[in-house]
Order: C-alpha cells, then sequence, then structure tokens
C-alpha cells in the first residue's frame, strides 16, 4: 500500500501469477482528514501517523456517523464552512476514535478492490489463499493489518524488514528494498534476481562451475547406470558362452577318450589333469615310435632332392604325367616346350651329383610341344655298370 496507489501481487510456489495496480493509497486517508475537519496538508498527515485502527468500527458505522458529524467549526451534517479570503479555521481537537473512523471510512474503496481481486484470484487459480503480505509505506499505519484481516477474512502480516530499517521509523517503506537486496545477495534461501535474460544473462565463474558440476553429476549417475546394466548384461552372456564352452569340453572328452565319464569332463580342473595325462601318455609313445625308425623318410627326401635338381621355372618348363621312384632308379615321362628345353632339365639334374646319369629318351613331338622320358639311376656308377653288364 503506496502513497498513490496499491500493487496487489498474487504468488503461487514462488513465482508471480497475477499481478494488479489499484489506483488508492495513503494519500486518500490524509484527503479524507482534511476534507472532514479542515486540516492542512501537515496536520492531517501526523493526525494519521498517530492513529490506530483498532478504534475503528466498519465503513457502513462510519458512513452513518459521517451523515450525522459535525465539521471543526461544529456546523451539522459536515458541511464546509463559508470562510472569507484568508480566513483559517482551527483545528479542534479530534479523538482518536474519529480519526480511526475517518480513516476506515477512507479505507473503504480500497476494501472493496482488495476483495473482488482476491476473491477472483481464487477462482482463476483454483487454489484458497494462504494469507496477505503487507509492504509500503501505508502498511505502517497503526492497526491497519489486523483491521484488514478483519474486515478480509484472511491472514494478514507485514512482512518483516531488518532492524536497520525499523530503527529508521515507518519501515514498511522500505520492504521493497530490503527483500529486493535479501535477492539479489542471496540471503536467507531467496533466490538470487538476475534481470539479464537469455543471451543477455551474465555467466560468472561460479556459476558456470556449478552447472559444470551439475552435469557432471547427471552425467555420472547415467554413466553408473548404463554400465550398471552392461555389466549385467556380459556377465549373463559370459555365463551363457561358459556354459556353451563346457559343453563343448565335454563333446571333445567324450570323441576322443571314450572311457572317461561326462561328470568328470565338467569339471575344469579335472577336464585338464585328464587332457594332460593322455596328452604325455601320447607324447611318449610318438617318442617310442620314433626312434625305431629313420631321421628323414628316404621317399620324401629323394623327392626333395628332384625338385630341387629342377631348372627354375622361367628356364625351361616340365609337366610330369607319370613318375616311378625306386631304391634304383627314378623314371619319369613328361613334357616341355621345345627340344632345348629338354636338354637343360637334362643338363640340370646331371649338375647333381645323385643325378650325375640321368639320361632322356623318347623324344617326340606333341602338339605346341614335345614328350619325353627321363631315366636317372641311383647308387654308385660300379654297380650301375654291373647291373648293366648282368
Amino acid at each position: 500500500v503506496g502513497h498513490a496507489r496499491t500493487l496487489v501481487s498474487v504468488v503461487a510456489g514462488g513465482e508471480l501469477v497475477s499481478a494488479r495496480a489499484i489506483t488508492q493509497g495513503g494519500r486518500d486517508l490524509t484527503l479524507a482528514l482534511m476534507e472532514r475537519w479542515g486540516w492542512d496538508w501537515g496536520t492531517a498527515e501526523g493526525a494519521k501517523h498517530v492513529a490506530h485502527l483498532r478504534h475503528a468500527v466498519s465503513p457502513a458505522i462510519a458512513e452513518w456517523e459521517e451523515d450525522k458529524g459535525t465539521d471543526p467549526t461544529g456546523r451539522p451534517g459536515g458541511a464546509a464552512p463559508n470562510l472569507a479570503e484568508g480566513e483559517r479555521v482551527e483545528p479542534r481537537r479530534v479523538s482518536h476514535a474519529e480519526v480511526s473512523a475517518c480513516l476506515a471510512g477512507a479505507l473503504a474503496p480500497l476494501l472493496s478492490e482488495l476483495k473482488a481481486t482476491l476473491f477472483a484470484a481464487e477462482l482463476e487459480h483454483g487454489a484458497a489463499l494462504d494469507g496477505v503480505q503487507l509492504t509500503g509505506g501505508t502498511s505502517d499505519l497503526g492497526g491497519l493489518a489486523e483491521y484488514l484481516e478483519r474486515e478480509l477474512g484472511w491472514p494478514v502480516r507485514p512482512v518483516d524488514v531488518s532492524i536497520e530499517a525499523r530503527s529508521m521509523d515507518m519501515a514498511g517503506r522500505f520492504v521493497l528494498a530490503h527483500t529486493l537486496g535479501e535477492h539479489a545477495a542471496g540471503v536467507g534461501g531467496a533466490r538470487t534476481l538476475d534481470f539479464r535474460k537469455h543471451e543477455f544473462a551474465y555467466r560468472g565463474d561460479l556459476a558456470l562451475a556449478r552447472s559444470l558440476s551439475l552435469w557432471a553429476s547427471a552425467a555420472l549417475v547415467l554413466l553408473s547406470v548404463v554400465g550398471a546394466g552392461w555389466f549385467a548384461l556380459e556377465v549373463r552372456a559370459r555365463g551363457g558362452e561358459a556354459i556353451e564352452l563346457e559343453d563343448e569340453i565335454v563333446a571333445e572328452l567324450g570323441e576322443l577318450f571314450p572311457e572317461v565319464s561326462a561328470e568328470k569332463g565338467r569339471d575344469p580342473s579335472m577336464a585338464r589333469a585328464i587332457v594332460v595325462e593322455k596328452t604325455a601318455a601320447v607324447a611318449e609313445r610318438v617318442e617310442l615310435l620314433g626312434a625305431t625308425i629313420g631321421h628323414a623318410p628316404p621317399t620324401l627326401t629323394l623327392l626333395k632332392e628332384l625338385s630341387q635338381a629342377m631348372p627354375p621355372p622361367d628356364e625351361a618348363r616340365i609337366e610330369v604325367s607319370e613318375l616311378t621312384l625306386s631304391h634304383t632308379a627314378i623314371h619319369l615321362k613328361a613334357k616341355t616346350d621345345s627340344y632345348d628345353s629338354a636338354a637343360r632339365i637334362e643338363q640340370s639334374l646331371q649338375r647333381n651329383e645323385r643325378f650325375a646319369r640321368a639320361k632322356k629318351g623318347d623324344e617326340k613331338k606333341l602338339g605346341d610341344g614335345i614328350s619325353f622320358t627321363l631315366t636317372i639311376p641311383l647308387g654308385d656308377k660300379e654297380e650301375g655298370s654291373e647291373e648293366e653288364a648282368g
């Protein structure tokens, strides 16, 4: 309740939901006192500040008494006196009850607007009001909170301010400044006011750090939830894989070692011991068999030496169609590109000491190449000469 107007703000959940300005305030109360008793502004203001509405009656009674009241000169009906120019009527002494009744009558229009506004707020938001908080310079009028509570029907209380504001008298004038200061300083759990919004909003280091910490905490919680779910799925999947591997181990053991029971194969330590034992037994058998044969298979060794004695593919191409190996000789039937290629094959084999007696024969033209036979006696020359003589 200010000097010239009254501002009504309806708040729900800490947020402003509606507001209204009423063009009535403390000035109307002072004017009512001046008009009633012909006082000047200073006298009316002084009387208003020392008045207390505990003496006030309802506006209806005050209006009824106003019709029968007297003006400062004692004229009935409250008629204003006819004064000559420059003439001043001395104010008579007026009781506190009379001042309170006059103020109550002056408050009647404001009281009616307040009731309508507050009832409309309840209907609009579908909830009963918890109460009314009183601020402004006129809120310091003695007994105003109690008077409004009695007339409105809602709990009414002045907003509390600091000791410093109360020490300056008429603390209601400082309520808005005091509340804004608390909001700006973040005192008493109030949210800090920030009039710069959206792209103009200020972002200090602390605000940035707080935002980062909140996002980091949210990300950590989300990561923990996702990690826990992923871990549970992995454990379940690994459990299924372990069961499959266990079945495979049992099947392999049953196939390799039919004498081993499936129950033993399901025990990992027992299965490993069985495999180690069987492997050691097989290794021992292989070692015993290895002692009964030579170090290198003779036929494979001979075939390897024959392949290495052949000329490189870029010098002579050979396609072997028949190959006979024995401990006395090698006989092969092959095909090559030309007679020169057959000669190079023969010469390449003869450069090997073991195949020095290689001899080609039966050369025949065959399509785009020739076919020939190749005989390589094995053993010493003396042995071969005796065999030929025999």
